[in-house]
């Protein structure tokens, strides 16, 4: 049996961001974000495969989700916004031999290199400079 040369896929899912600008909930739905990620494998040999991956994502926290967890935050009225793109090359060695991996048991180890790039906005208001803290504020 012989495996595909080439193969294209991709995925698609959330980024959640927890941090101080989070509900102390974890998984705080406020703050889900669409993520997406994309790949091509280039199979050579049966134990050796080099991987491209392109991932695309955010992450964001406001204080403004929180106000009625804690009424500190409304004071503060903090907000960000990180886009995040990532470039990585990847080398996969599959090293059972090919009668376990038929059973479906597939572990593999790699090693690869990535480039992250992220943009990051945000906006620091108190309420003395904010008149109306309850509002959202603008992000630079």
């Amino acid at each position: 049996m012989s495996a595909q040369t080439f193969q294209v896929g991709g995925s698609v899912g959330f980024s959640n961001y927890q941090g101080d600008i989070a509900s102390d909930k974890i998984w705080s739905p406020e703050e889900f974000n669409l993520g997406v990620n994309a790949f091509i494998k280039f199979n050579f040999g049966s134990q050796w495969s080099l991987r491209g991956n392109f991932l695309l994502t955010k992450l964001s926290g406001s204080d403004s989700n929180y106000f009625d967890e804690e009424p500190w935050r409304l004071r503060r009225d903090y907000t960000f916004e990180t886009r995040i793109q990532e470039i990585a090359v990847i080398l996969e060695w599959r090293f059972l031999d090919n009668h376990i991996r038929q059973q479906g048991f597939h572990p593999y180890l790699f090693v690869g290199k990535g480039f992250t790039s992220a943009t990051s906005r945000n906006s620091f208001l108190s309420s003395t400079e904010n008149p109306n803290p309850r509002k959202s504020s603008n992000l630079h």
